[in-house]
């Protein structure tokens, strides 16, 4: 019986085992992760369908997105040290197959973040590619109540990179964007902060647990 030898793996495989951020070889519980996660896939693979534009969704479907990422979902801009440029991502995370379902109907990828003994497997749904994540950004920013800024931070940058290109200024730009981004990330109230005096009816119902 042969072992598989994870470093004869062909590239694209090895960099999808990878830490989406860090520089770390990637081992063999990465491996298990990255089987877990290619079998899913090849399951929920849907033949000859081409993935949705989301300057094509229905009303409906462009409130159900900014739900889903004003309560799971995060606006980010990353900056790359080797290339010296910044990529604009929205991610949304959670443990439901529904993250997989989003990658079947949009363009986007989803990654097997984190899978730890007796709880559930944990995804990230992140768009990343210009041309859908301006078009996700413009779908969602009349329907987002509490992340509306980031997602208008984010629609701003795209615009810097694809028009301007980079430079000193731009970068500078860029950056104040991305610090921008960042601080308001954290002040974001939570849910139960939106809607105050809502869950505190709901509470006193007994229909909310605390």
């Amino acid at each position: 019986m042969e072992f598989l030898n994870i470093h004869r793996l062909p590239a694209s495989f090895r960099l999808e085992m990878k830490n989406e951020d860090t520089e770390k070889k990637p081992r063999m519980k990465g491996l298990i992760k990255y089987l877990t996660h290619r079998a899913l896939m090849e399951a929920l693979r849907k033949p000859e369908a081409e993935p949705e534009k989301f300057s094509e969704a229905t009303e409906g479907e462009k409130q159900y997105l900014a739900g889903l990422w004003d309560a799971d979902g995060s606006f980010s801009i990353v900056f790359k040290k080797r290339s010296k440029s910044y990529r604009p991502r929205a991610t949304l995370s959670g443990t439901s197959l529904l993250l997989y379902q989003l990658s079947q109907k949009y363009e986007g990828a989803v990654y097997l973040s984190s899978m730890k003994k007796g709880k559930k497997p944990s995804y990230n749904f992140v768009i990343r590619a210009h041309e859908p994540l301006r078009e996700f950004l413009n779908a969602v920013i009349p329907y987002l109540w509490i992340k509306q800024c980031q997602a208008q931070l984010l629609l701003e940058a795209l615009n810097i990179i694809e028009v301007e290109g980079y430079s000193d200024e731009t970068r500078a730009k860029l950056e104040k964007l991305k610090q921008g981004v960042e601080h308001l990330n954290k002040a974001t109230p939570k849910i139960p902060e939106v809607f105050g005096d809502r869950v505190e009816y709901l509470r006193k119902k007994s229909l909310l647990k605390t």
